[in-house]
């Protein structure tokens, strides 16, 4: 479940961790986009990462999702280690950046 099914429930965000392992946040919307303008090129059938390319703590991301909530939900930071989480996961996105102006 997301942390707004969370906070829609009016329970505490649950973090794993410290909360300061790193992601890769992207809106769905720009995924599509970036799939539909690679198809438009001459790829060769390469892969393309795509993402923001920006490190964003889990943490901050939490308390992004209670400020667009307008919510005081709790965080509960849980310390526990989950195996095979990476502790950061940022998207190389320089190769997407070269087919696509502006990415």
């Amino acid at each position: 479940m997301s942390f707004v099914g969370w906070a829609l429930k009016n329970e505490p965000l649950i973090i794993y961790e410290d909360g300061l392992q790193t992601r890769d946040f992207v809106h769905v919307y720009d995924v599509v986009d970036a799939n539909m303008r690679v198809l438009q090129e001459d790829t060769d059938f390469q892969a393309f990462n795509v993402g923001s390319g920006r490190p964003t703590t889990v943490l901050e991301y939490a308390n992004l999702v209670r400020a667009k909530l307008s919510s005081d939900i709790g965080l509960t930071v849980s310390g526990e280690y989950r195996r095979g989480d990476n502790r950061h996961s940022v998207s190389d996105i320089e190769k997407l950046r070269v087919l696509v102006y502006g990415w």
